[in-house]
């Protein structure tokens, strides 16, 4: 009866690390695209006055402005380095990464990297290096202002 008992607390033991894993996973998942999210907004309100007073095609507003400084900006007022352990935070205008200034583009992609420790994946991190740092995440987020009245 004991080795029995054993092997199924081994079993229910295991299937909790893994509930846990998933769960922590997915929290700082949506954790760190709600910053992205945030992030892409934020930087998307750099709206010209262009844009917005001499009329958008297709409702859609120009951006234009420094957008790697307003992901900077964005990033230290809300204290997401605080809050992540290795977070580092790209935005750039439209798709063409490399670029920081968004003239006449219509959206902005902001890219998010940041590291999560599990249980379960840092016991196996004993076992195997790779594990030891934690497991990456990367999350995208877009953002376009339209405006209806245009």
């Amino acid at each position: 009866m004991i080795p029995l008992i054993l092997f199924y607390f081994v079993v229910a033991a295991t299937l909790v690390l893994i509930v846990a894993d998933a769960s922590k996973y997915y929290l700082a998942k949506r954790s760190l695209q709600s910053a992205a999210d945030g992030a892409a907004l934020a930087s998307a309100q750099t709206v010209s006055s262009k844009g917005v007073y001499g009329g958008a095609g297709n409702g859609v507003l120009l951006l234009e402005g420094n957008v790697c400084q307003a992901v900077a900006d964005y990033g230290t007022a809300n204290d997401l380095v605080d809050r992540f352990d290795q977070l580092t935070m790209v935005g750039y205008p439209g798709d063409a990464a490399g670029t920081c200034v968004a003239n006449d583009r219509t959206k902005v992609t902001v890219v998010a990297h940041d590291k999560v420790k599990l249980p379960l994946v840092s016991i196996l991190g004993v076992l195997d290096q790779r594990f030891a740092d934690g497991v990456n995440l990367t999350v995208t987020a877009h953002a376009q202002l339209r405006c209806a009245t245009c």
